[in-house]
C-alpha cells in the first residue's frame, strides 16, 4: 500500500507511548496490522509475535488481526523462511479482547488465586439472570426482617411496581462501582458525599459543577429556540407583535446561563428577571400554523427555564436539608450493593462461574500481587498495542498500565487507538474521558505523543463534507466533550467529481404535529405535548419513502448507483445488498419498517433487538420444555396440543375437557384420542430423554421426531423461524456446558431473563450475502460499509 504521511508516522513511531486519534473510515485497522507486521519484519531487531500484546474490543476483531497477520507471514516465508515459525506462532500469540486476555493469565496462574481450577465464564444471560435472582431473595429477606432503616429505604424507591426502582437502582449501583479501581472506595465516596456541612455553599458540592453545566446547556437550548420563535414571528403571517417578548425572553435565558458559569449562587440571582407571562395581543389575520408553532417552541423553552429555575430559587439551606436527609438512605443503599455483591460472590462460587467482570478483578488482584506477574508481563511484551481505546473503563485501564511499560520514561511501549466521537458503549459502563485524559496529557509529557489519522478512506467527498458541516455545529466542547476542530475534522482521500448527489435529504411533512394554543400564545391544551401522528404512522411513511427511492434506483433504464470492484474492474450495477437502512433504535421500528419494505416488493431482512421471546415457534417450544419438566400444567399443554407438534383443533380441546371431570392436565392421561396417545408416548420418552443426558440432545431429538424445524420453515418467515429454533438449541447446548446443567435449571434461566424484562433478539436468519437490504440500528452498523445508507 502507499500510506499517507501520517499513517506512516503513525506505523513507524518508535520509543515513545502513543496515542493515535484515527477518524472514521481512516484506515485504522490496516495501520494497526502494518504497525506489528514491521515489527515482526525489521531486519535489525526483529520481535517475535509472541512478543507483542494486541487488545481489540471483539473477538471478531482479533480473528480479523490474526488471518490479516497470517496470511502476510505465510507469504514472506516463501522467500524467507525464517518466518515459518513465526506464522505457526500467531494462533498462540496474545491477540485477544481483554476479557480473553484475563482468562488465560487466571488459567495460567490460577495457583496464585483463590480460584478453583474448574472455574467456568457464564453467558451474559446466565449473569444477568442469576443477579436478578439473588437480589430478589436478598430484598424478601429484607423485608422479613422489617428493620427500620431498609423499609425507610424500600419505600423511597417504591412505585407503582413495586420495588423495581430499587433493584434497578442496586444492580445499577454495583455494576458502576466493580468498573472501577476501587469498587469499596467508590461507594464508600458515593454515602460520603451527602454528609454535607450545614454552612457548606451550593459551589462546594460536588455534583453542582455537573448539575450545573446541564442547566447551562437546557438555558441555552431554550435561548435558541425563543430566538427561532421570534424569527419565525417576524415573518409575513407571523404574530409580529409577540418578536420582542420572545427575544426579552431568550435574553433573560442566557443571562441565566451566563451566570451558572460564575457558579451557583451567582446564577440563583439572576433568575427574577425571567418571567414568561402572557403574549401581547396581534393585530390582523395571522396564519394559525405558524403561531402554534411559536407557541410550541416557546411552551418547550418554558420547560427548560422551568426546571432550571425551580432548583437555583430554592433556598442553599432547604438544599442542604434534603441531602443530609437523604444521607441515611444513602448509606444503607451502599452496604445493600455491599450484600448484594457478597450474596452474588457465593452464589457464583457454588456454581464455580465467573462473570466478565470477575474476570478483570480477579486478573486485577493477580497483576497487583505480590507473585511478580505483572513485572514478568512488562518484561515479556515489547509492545503492547489497545484498538478502540475510547470505550475503556477505569480498571480495564488499570490493567492495561499494569502489564505495559507505559509510566517508564526509559522505554515506553504502550500503543493506543481509538476515536472518541465513535464511543458507543458508555451505557456498558466505557469511560470516554479517560481517553481524552490522555488526548489532552499526552502533548506535554515527556515520553508521549499524540497523533491523528484523519484521512478518510471510506466515503466519497460530498459525505465526508456533509459530515463535517453537520459536525462542526453538533460536536461541541459543552455537549460531546471534545470540540470538532480542524485537527479532528474528516479530510476526503479522493478529490470531488461532477456528479449527482451524494447525500439527499428527504423532509417528510407530518400533518398536525404542531399543537393548539391559546390566542394570547399561553399555555394551550396542546401545548404540553405534540399531537399529531404517532411513531409508527410516522415510521411508516418513512418507509414508503424509503421504498420508493429504492425502487427509483433498480429501474432499468436508470444506471443508478455503479459499485466500484475491489480489483479496479468495470463497476457492477447496484444490488439490494448493497444497501442498509439504519435505525438508531430497531425496537418497536424495524419489524413493521421491514413489513413495509417487503409489501412493497423490497427484500429486506434485519437483525432485531426484540421479538424472539415473543416468537410462535420459541414459545411452542418452551411450553413443550415444561410440559417435559411437569405434565401438570395447563397452559404450557394448551398451547403444545393445539400447535403443529399434535395438531389439534380448540375445539378438539373443548371436547377434551367436556369429556373429563378431572383437572384439563390429568384429561390427557386418560383420553383415548388416537393423536393424544401418540403425543404421551413421545412426552414419557422425552421426559426420560431429558433425565438421562444433554438439553441440547434432548431438544434436537424433538427438532428430528416432530418434524418442527421443517414445518416452522415452510410457514411465512420461515428462514426467521428456523434461525430462532436453532438459536434455542445453541442456548441449551451452551448451557449444558456450564455447571448448572438440566432442564430444571435451563427453565429456571429462561424465566430469570423474562422477569429482568430482557429482549434477547431474534436470530439473524440469512447472512451477508443474500441480496437483501439489510435493516438495523446504528450501533450496529458500525464499522461496515455500504454503497448506499439510508438514516
Amino acid at each position: 500500500m502507499e500510506w499517507t504521511a501520517e499513517q506512516r508516522a503513525v506505523i513507524e513511531t518508535a520509543g515513545q507511548n502513543l496515542l493515535v486519534s484515527a477518524g472514521a473510515g481512516a484506515g485504522k485497522t490496516a495501520v494497526l496490522v502494518e504497525r506489528v507486521l514491521a515489527k515482526l519484519t525489521d531486519r535489525s531487531r526483529p520481535v517475535g509475535v509472541d512478543r507483542l500484546l494486541v487488545v481489540t474490543f471483539t473477538e471478531a476483531a482479533a480473528s480479523e488481526l490474526r488471518v490479516r497477520i497470517r496470511e502476510t507471514l505465510s507469504a514472506l516465508a516463501a522467500v524467507r523462511p525464517e518466518f515459518r515459525r513465526q506464522a505457526a506462532m500467531v494462533d498462540q500469540a496474545w491477540i485477544s479482547t481483554l476479557h480473553a486476555l484475563c482468562l488465560r493469565l487466571l488459567r495460567k496462574y490460577f495457583y496464585l488465586t483463590d480460584l478453583d481450577p474448574a472455574f467456568r465464564v457464564a453467558g451474559e444471560e446466565e449473569a444477568i439472570a442469576l443477579r436478578q435472582d439473588t437480589l430478589i431473595a436478598l430484598l424478601e429477606d429484607g423485608y422479613g426482617k422489617g428493620a427500620a432503616d431498609f423499609l425507610e429505604l424500600a419505600e423511597t424507591f417504591a412505585g407503582p411496581r413495586g420495588d423495581a426502582p430499587l433493584r434497578r437502582a442496586v444492580l445499577k449501583l454495583h455494576a458502576f462501582a466493580f468498573s472501577q479501581r476501587d469498587p469499596a472506595g467508590y461507594l464508600e465516596g458515593a454515602a460520603s458525599a451527602f454528609h454535607v456541612p450545614r454552612d457548606s455553599p451550593p459551589d462546594s458540592l460536588s455534583w453542582a459543577q455537573s448539575v450545573g453545566q446541564v442547566f447551562r446547556m437546557n438555558l441555552d437550548r431554550a435561548a435558541g429556540l425563543l430566538e427561532s420563535a421570534a424569527r419565525l414571528a417576524a415573518r409575513p403571517g407571523g404574530p409580529g407583535a409577540w418578536q420582542q417578548s420572545l427575544l426579552a425572553e431568550a435574553e433573560g435565558a442566557r443571562t441565566i446561563a451566563s451566570a451558572l458559569a460564575e457558579g451557583w449562587t451567582a446564577a440563583a440571582a439572576q433568575t427574577d428577571g425571567l418571567h414568561f407571562g402572557r403574549m401581547p395581543p396581534h393585530r390582523g389575520e395571522v396564519d394559525t400554523m405558524l403561531k402554534d408553532r411559536i407557541s410550541a417552541m416557546r411552551g418547550d423553552a418554558r420547560e427548560l427555564v422551568k426546571e432550571a429555575k425551580e432548583w437555583l430559587e430554592r433556598p442553599p439551606g432547604d438544599l442542604l436539608e434534603e441531602l443530609r436527609d437523604l444521607a441515611p438512605r444513602m448509606g444503607v443503599l451502599v452496604e445493600l450493593v455491599k450484600e448484594f455483591d457478597r450474596a452474588y460472590t457465593l452464589a457464583k462460587t457454588s456454581r464455580l462461574m465467573l462473570d466478565y467482570n470477575d474476570l478483570e478483578r480477579h486478573c486485577l488482584g493477580l497483576l497487583e500481587g505480590g507473585a511478580g506477574i505483572a513485572a514478568l508481563l512488562r518484561e515479556l511484551f515489547e509492545e503492547v498495542l489497545v484498538d478502540e481505546f475510547q470505550d475503556i473503563n477505569p480498571l480495564q485501564e488499570r490493567l492495561i498500565e499494569l502489564v505495559s511499560r507505559s509510566g517508564d520514561d526509559r522505554c515506553p511501549n504502550l500503543f493506543l487507538v481509538g476515536d472518541v466521537k465513535q464511543s458507543i458503549y458508555r451505557f456498558r459502563l466505557a469511560e470516554p474521558a479517560l481517553f481524552l485524559a490522555r488526548y489532552r496529557e499526552y502533548p506535554r509529557h515527556r515520553g508521549c505523543r499524540l497523533l491523528h489519522l484523519s484521512t478518510n478512506f471510506r466515503s466519497r467527498p460530498g459525505i465526508v463534507h456533509a459530515v463535517n458541516f453537520l459536525f462542526r455545529q453538533l460536536i461541541t466542547e459543552g455537549v460531546a466533550e471534545l470540540a470538532y476542530g480542524p485537527e479532528v475534522e474528516l479530510a476526503p482521500s479522493r478529490p470531488p467529481t461532477v456528479e449527482s448527489a451524494e447525500v439527499e435529504v428527504h423532509l417528510v411533512e407530518r400533518v398536525g404535529a404542531w399543537p393548539a394554543s391559546d390566542d394570547q400564545g399561553g399555555a394551550g391544551e396542546g401545548e404540553e405535548g405534540h399531537g399529531g401522528e404517532g411513531p409508527e404512522d410516522a415510521i411508516e411513511e418513512e418507509a414508503r419513502l424509503i421504498a420508493r427511492r429504492l425502487r427509483s434506483l433498480f429501474e432499468a433504464d436508470n444506471p443508478g448507483v455503479v459499485v466500484p470492484r475491489p480489483d479496479g474492474g468495470d463497476p457492477r450495477r447496484l444490488e439490494y445488498r448493497d444497501v442498509a437502512v439504519l435505525l438508531r433504535a430497531t425496537r418497536g421500528q424495524a419489524n413493521l419498517l421491514l413489513d413495509i419494505l417487503r409489501l412493497e416488493g423490497i427484500p429486506a431482512w434485519g437483525e432485531l433487538a426484540t421479538g424472539y421471546a415473543e416468537a410462535a415457534e420459541v414459545k411452542i417450544m418452551l411450553s413443550l420444555l415444561r410440559l417435559i419438566d411437569n405434565p401438570l400444567q395447563d397452559l404450557p399443554l394448551a398451547g403444545v396440543l393445539i400447535s403443529p407438534i399434535v395438531r389439534m383443533s380448540p375445539a378438539d380441546l373443548t371436547a377434551l375437557r367436556l369429556n373429563s371431570p378431572a383437572e384439563f392436565s390429568e384429561a390427557l392421561l386418560t383420553s383415548s384420542d388416537r393423536r393424544i396417545c401418540e403425543f404421551r408416548r413421545r412426552l414419557d420418552r422425552w421426559r426420560t430423554l431429558a433425565r438421562r443426558g444433554p438439553l441440547g440432545d434432548l431438544i434436537a431429538t424433538i427438532y428430528r421426531e416432530t418434524g418442527f424445524y421443517e414445518l416452522a420453515g415452510a410457514m411465512p418467515g420461515g428462514g426467521q423461524r428456523q434461525a430462532n429454533l436453532r438459536s434455542l438449541h445453541e442456548r441449551a447446548r451452551a448451557f449444558d456446558r456450564g455447571a448448572s446443567r438440566g432442564l430444571v435449571g435451563f427453565l429456571g434461566l429462561v424465566e430469570g431473563i423474562e422477569g429482568a424484562g430482557i429482549d434477547l433478539g431474534e436470530a439473524g436468519a440469512v447472512d451477508g450475502e443474500e441480496d437483501a437490504v439489510r435493516v438495523m440500528s446504528v450501533h450496529a452498523a458500525k464499522g461496515l460499509e455500504f454503497p448506499v445508507v439510508f438514516l
